[in-house]
């Protein structure tokens, strides 16, 4: 069998044909920017890295026609802190007068150390600003205050007094500070139809609501033995039969009970009416939101209710608040209302907070019957207006190299106030002195509860 060979002139002249065919299709006359000719750069250039410094060294022989930097850093571990709390050990043990600049080689320093309790014996505790006697906001807490209300009283809604917020849309708008407070069926704007008989239609009912304090020591050692609170109240009243009189057929007061121990029944037993000092209250006006009880018939007007019951101090009609703590004179309704308690110094007592609706069927000169609220809570003294405490001998971490880029980091601080109190930190140098930042900002006046210190300069 004779063998061909194939000549392979055709495959050849056919690529060539295919390679040419491009060329011989196109026309360019000009490029992009109008020009008819380019220069081709043909670019080898290596990706350059310093994790270390940031400096760039190039190779001898080497010509820079253009280049572009990205600058970014790895995540940053930090492998050195400085924590001072109740569990720092300064040399007397974990805890052990760790705030006390007696004991712990000046690490911390007070503008006032009588503004501070910051140890209970020898052992430290969180760093707090010094109330004598008893002080609260109800912000957070109900600071041991609870609903009292007698099962056999409560209206058939099931709400006494509650603990909680109130929104602008609210009456009242608000509490007195900050967003939480104590009141009858908050955000109920008509406590008359709180306790309906059930029957249709409904008929409304007498009932009484109460809430009673925290246990109180009336310490002799207080510089008053006065308490106050934020008051606000809107209670239904009716028109009088004389003209600009009033009737009131409701009220709101206060009760006491006291002992030479601590400790109380959890009922209701050994209350007594207590008299609020008038004349050391705010925004309280005899014959307007504050009236004696004991009206009835001919003798109602300008009176509370002789309904209310809880006023009459065995033979004697006694105070209580009524109609509205809103006037022209103070137009948020909070008043500020004074108890006098030197009558109990050196005896612990509980102030028992009493709302009587007596359901009389009386027409309301108001549409609104929000109830009786509460707020700020005081026994005692007034915090300190301000006060610092000074952390010596904070050090930046050396893990960085010399010169560490990083400042000193973040400062976290584990600290509560209330919605009116500020807290910040001012960050000063070995003198006592304001430290200011490298782009020139002060380090003074900085809040949250992480602060950056980025921006001091460590070599400082």
């Amino acid at each position: 069998m004779s063998k061909e060979t194939h000549p392979k002139t055709k495959p050849i002249f056919l690529m060539l044909l295919m390679l040419l065919a491009p060329f011989a299709s196109a026309n360019v006359t000009t490029f992009g920017d109008g020009s008819t000719s380019v220069d081709i750069e043909i670019r080898d250039g290596n990706v350059l890295q310093n994790l270390v410094d940031g400096v760039i060294h190039l190779p001898d022989g080497e010509t820079v026609t253009g280049a572009s930097m990205t600058v970014s850093t790895n995540m940053a571990e930090h492998g050195a802190n400085s924590r001072i709390d109740t569990e720092t050990n300064v040399g007397s043990g974990a805890g052990v007068r760790v705030w006390n600049p007696d004991y712990n080689n000046l690490l911390t320093n007070f503008s006032d150390e009588s503004l501070f309790n910051y140890e209970d014996g020898n052992q430290a505790i969180p760093v707090t600003l010094a109330a004598e006697g008893f002080l609260t906001d109800f912000e957070g807490t109900k600071a041991g205050f609870t609903d009292s209300t007698e099962p056999g009283l409560m209206p058939s809604s099931g709400i006494g007094w509650e603990h909680g917020s109130l929104s602008a849309s609210d009456v009242p708008a608000g509490c007195a500070s900050g967003n939480e407070c104590w009141g009858t069926n908050l955000a109920d704007n008509n406590y008359t139809d709180d306790n309906d008989d059930g029957n249709n239609p409904a008929s409304y009912l007498p009932f009484i609501v109460s809430m009673t304090s925290a246990e109180l020591f009336v310490d002799p050692l207080l510089k008053t033995k006065t308490a106050y609170f934020d008051s606000w109240h809107n209670l239904e009243t009716s028109v009088g039969t004389q003209p600009n009189s009033k009737r009131f057929s409701d009220c709101a007061y206060l009760e006491i009970r006291s002992s030479p121990n601590p400790g109380f029944p959890p009922d209701n037993t050994g209350f007594e009416y207590l008299s609020i000092n008038q004349q050391a209250s705010t925004g309280l006006t005899m014959g307007t939101n504050y009236a004696l009880g004991g009206g009835s018939g001919s003798q109602w007007d300008g009176k509370i209710s002789s309904g209310c019951a809880g006023l009459l101090n065995g033979t004697q009609w006694e105070w209580g608040l009524a109609g509205s703590s809103t006037t022209a004179q103070n137009p948020t309704g909070w008043a500020t209302v004074a108890v006098d308690l030197n009558d109990y110094i050196d005896e612990y007592v509980q102030i028992r907070f009493v709302m009587d609706h007596t359901a009389r069927p009386a027409l309301n000169i108001n549409d609104n019957m929000s109830g009786w609220y509460v707020d700020n809570f005081r026994l005692g003294d007034l915090l300190p207006q301000t006060a610092s405490m000074t952390v010596r001998g904070m050090t930046p971490s050396t893990l960085g190299g010399e010169n560490h880029p990083n400042g000193y980091g973040i400062l976290a601080l584990e600290a509560e106030t209330t919605l009116t109190a500020t807290l910040t930190v001012d960050v000063l140098d070995t003198n006592n002195n304001p430290i200011v930042g490298k782009d020139g900002s002060s380090m003074s006046g900085l809040s949250g509860d992480i602060i950056e210190l980025w921006n001091i300069d460590t070599v400082d």
